[in-house]
């Protein structure tokens, strides 16, 4: 991304694939995807409430400026446990540059967001 003067989005779409609303970032690789994720021991057939964290910070180790991840879903939006008491489900969200602390470098990004799985009363 050549641009850091504002905040600008990228954003993980439920059906696969993103959109930018700023043509300067570099995509590597394959692109964005969305994260998959099983649970397994809960009650057969069961609805499971699925809680995520409300934004989460993604910085490097040598400072500069970050990303914020904001606005998590979950593919499906409502997650049931199978016959086995197992459910998969996918979590997405936007990455939003900070929009300060000028451009970014090439380097690893790193930060931790938290799933909470529970059943549904």
């Amino acid at each position: 991304m050549h641009d850091n003067s504002s905040p600008k989005d990228l954003q993980l779409l439920p059906g696969g694939g993103f959109v930018a609303d700023y043509s300067g970032y570099y995509i590597i690789d394959s692109g964005p995807q969305l994260g998959s994720y099983t649970v397994q021991g809960q009650t057969p057939n069961w609805p499971m409430n699925i809680t995520l964290s409300p934004a989460t910070t993604i910085h490097r180790s040598g400072g500069g400026p970050f990303f914020t991840l904001v606005d998590f879903f979950t593919v499906p939006a409502s997650v049931m446990t199978d016959g086995l008491g197992s459910a998969t489900f996918q979590v997405g969200a936007t990455l939003r540059s900070s929009g300060f602390m000028g451009n970014y470098v090439d380097d690893a990004y790193n930060g931790q967001y938290t799933i909470t799985v529970s059943p549904a009363p």
